[in-house]
């Protein structure tokens, strides 16, 4: 007797391959289960047109029609029944990051820059670094909140995320001017974006 009703048990292939299926484990003759079971995998894979024909795949599918049998279909089938402990078995939880940014401004990608600084043991590429670090921090603060950051703020919060394992002088990478060129620079670049964009928009505007 075909089952029609009871929870589906794969609501992709609905409920009459379901039926189909408890019509199979009902066949007393092992070769007939066998022979209609090749003969419903063909229909399935026309209910999947995804699936390319490879040995995974069909694999998928058999391991579908013995999950729909609760793995009580006693047939020939070319791939072993799966596990229903493992099939029904839920996936491991992912553990949340347990490191706390000290300011989100900047993000995780800037703690991870300034260990690579730290590892540095040439002195003058390690304040070259530290200038680096600066600069990026301006940027990055301006992008968050459209004001420039003071240079002794940075270089404190610089100090802080580091541990006080970098301490850059301020006063030096200010009088080499490598601090208020590159965010000027920075600055002078976007002004200079939007004046182009903006002139074309009004030679646009002529032409229409």
């Amino acid at each position: 007797m075909i089952e029609s009703r009871g929870t589906l048990k794969l609501r992709e292939y609905g409920r009459n391959i379901q039926n189909i299926v408890s019509h199979i484990k009902s066949v007393d003759n092992k070769e007939e289960r066998t022979r209609l079971s090749y003969l419903l995998i063909d229909l399935m894979k026309q209910i999947n047109p995804n699936y390319m024909d490879t040995e995974e795949n069909v694999q998928k599918l058999w391991d579908h029609l013995f999950i729909i049998s609760d793995y009580s279909l006693d047939i020939d089938a070319p791939f072993p029944p799966p596990n229903p402990t493992m099939v029904n078995r839920k996936p491991r939880k992912m553990p949340y990051a347990q490191k706390r940014i000290k300011f989100r401004v900047y993000g995780h990608n800037l703690e991870l820059l300034i260990e690579k600084a730290l590892e540095i043991e040439d002195p003058q590429k390690r304040k070259d670094a530290e200038v680096y670090l600066i600069r990026l921090m301006k940027n990055l603060s301006y992008s968050w909140n459209r004001e420039v950051a003071d240079d002794e703020v940075i270089a404190k919060q610089l100090k802080e995320i580091s541990g006080g394992r970098l301490d850059p002088d301020i006063k030096g990478a200010r009088e080499s001017g490598h601090l208020e060129m590159s965010f000027k620079q920075s600055n002078q670049q976007g002004s200079s974006s939007n004046r182009n964009q903006s002139k074309g928009r009004r030679f646009r505007k002529r032409r229409n």
